[in-house]
């Protein structure tokens, strides 16, 4: 009898231990198990079902990765159809254009390839021999334009292998290897944008903020032919959208501080600027406050990276814009900001500056300096005064030719008084402590024409000039006899406590 008990406790310990191997502890959480029956179902099968799940869809993953899942079928041109089924057929094509090739790889998707290229073509065929009407492009077909043509542009950029931007061309520019499909779904677009029977309508509901935006930051692409081509269609945009166009400024703006304050690597800078040009061109007068401040807040910051050089020839063009509208008002914030991001060391980016001054100085129609503030000619006079004393001699002669050129030359005569005491001592000194002969021959000139023009006032100059020196010299001698008398006493009191 106490052999059969032991047996029944064993037997019965057993049991227990393999129920509870075989029905782990499930948490509350998953009370989304329990079917309609209210019967649980047993937690190893579903598990394993989990399990399977996950299989199928990592190879899922994989095969379309790889391209083998999804194969394409040829489609017949759109030509061809009845006129009944030509919407569904159009339909259909567009969105089998939906379908993204692996172009990492050259020899993948080559039949996919081929078949998605020949229905862009289609597509472009189709649209050329029939308008975009109404009667075609319906709120439908509208609706799958813009979603092919979000699926293959608004994507991912891949990131800059080069290790640092800085606007310098490459001996080998670099392209995107997607690109035969990518120029054919923008000539669609654009044909689609530029089309006469474009609805408005339907693109206020159908091309959404977000569409616009992405479309901007896609100008960072490494590809110049896709920046052209984003150019054109962000210029449609604008000229089409007319709710947009505030959006789109303000954007672009952002882009602008993000570069000139933060992260100078956006490479689609000079074809933005020339976008803000032309928009611009067409601002109405008076010029809105709003616009005032892009240019003092957005357009002027641009100024102080130190790649500036890829985008300047642009970045001028839209400051002349604005003087065009306003030499007055706009000349002289122009001309200070511009002295406020002046380089210090980069001769290159100097000389640019020095270019853009003269240009501005040309192009404000102030004739004999009319409307030029003062403090606004002695600001430019004291940084032209610093180039010409640069150990750079392009700087110099650069600098010395402004002050030679017509424009100045008539703003000198015009406040003689009070541009001639700044040039002549930058003038002297450089006459007789420049390196480079060129350029003392150049200031000599200058010099002479400034005693041919005023002799009275030159010769005063120069004796208030010696007077300085002189002055400067005694304050020299004084401070160095000051220091011996300090080396003096600190020797003495050294040598006490030696």
């Amino acid at each position: 009898i106490l052999l059969l008990n032991r047996d029944e406790k064993l037997l019965t310990e057993h049991q227990c231990s393999d129920e509870m191997v075989e029905r782990p502890n499930i948490p509350t959480e998953d009370q989304a198990d329990v079917d309609r029956a209210g019967t649980r179902s047993p937690p190893r099968l579903r598990i394993q079902k989990s399990r399977r799940v996950r299989k199928q869809a990592s190879a899922i993953a994989s095969n379309r990765h790889s391209g083998e899942t999804h194969q394409l079928q040829a489609l017949p041109p759109l030509l061809s159809e009845k006129s009944d089924a030509r919407e569904q057929a159009l339909i259909r094509k567009l969105r089998q254009c939906h379908f993204q090739c692996d172009f990492n790889d050259p020899t993948a998707d080559l039949k996919n390839k081929e078949i998605k290229r020949a229905a862009l073509n289609d597509l472009l065929d189709f649209f050329t021999q029939i308008s975009w009407s109404k009667s075609v492009v319906n709120e439908k077909v509208f609706e799958e334009i813009i979603s092919m043509v979000s699926a293959n542009i608004l994507r991912d950029l891949p990131p800059c292998d080069l290790p640092d931007f800085d606007g310098a061309e490459e001996d080998e520019p670099i392209m995107d290897a997607s690109w035969t499909h990518l120029q054919l779904v923008y000539d669609l677009f654009l044909r689609f944008l530029e089309s006469s029977d474009f609805d408005i309508r339907l693109a206020k509901r159908h091309i959404s903020q977000n569409f616009v935006f992405r479309v901007i930051k896609l100008f960072d692409s490494l590809d110049s032919r896709e920046r052209e081509m984003l150019k054109t269609v962000l210029h449609r945009l604008y000229g089409k959208l007319l709710g947009m166009r505030a959006y789109i400024r303000k954007e672009i703006g952002h882009v602008f501080l993000i570069y000139a304050y933060e992260d100078p690597s956006f490479h689609g800078i000079a074809e933005l600027l020339e976008i803000i040009g032309s928009i611009i061109n067409g601002f109405a007068l008076p010029v809105k406050q709003e616009h005032v401040q892009f240019l003092n807040k957005v357009l002027m910051p641009l100024h102080r990276p130190y790649n500036m050089s890829i985008y300047h020839e642009n970045l001028l063009v839209c400051v002349l814009q604005y003087l065009e509208k306003n030499p007055v008002e706009f000349a002289p914030p122009i001309i200070h900001s511009l002295l406020k991001f002046w380089p210090k060391t980069n001769s290159q980016k100097t000389l640019a500056f020095i270019t853009e001054l003269e240009e501005i100085l040309a192009r404000c129609s102030l004739a004999s300096g009319q409307g030029l503030p003062d403090d606004t000619i002695i600001a430019v006079t004291r940084q032209l005064a610093l180039c010409v004393c640069s150990q750079s001699f392009q700087v110099s002669e650069r600098a010395l030719a402004v002050w030679n050129g017509q424009i100045f030359m008539r703003i000198l005569k015009s406040n003689i008084g009070l541009v001639m005491p700044i040039m002549f001592p930058a003038l002297y000194q450089a006459s007789k402590e420049h390196w480079n002969s060129t350029v003392v021959q150049l200031v000599y000139q200058l010099l002479t024409s400034l005693m041919e023009w005023e002799p009275k006032l030159f010769e005063e100059l120069v004796d208030e000039y010696k007077q300085q020196q002189e002055a400067r010299m005694a304050r020299e001698a004084e401070i160095s006899h000051k220091w011996k008398l300090i080396e003096a006493k600190a020797g003495g009191s050294l040598s006490i406590l030696a």
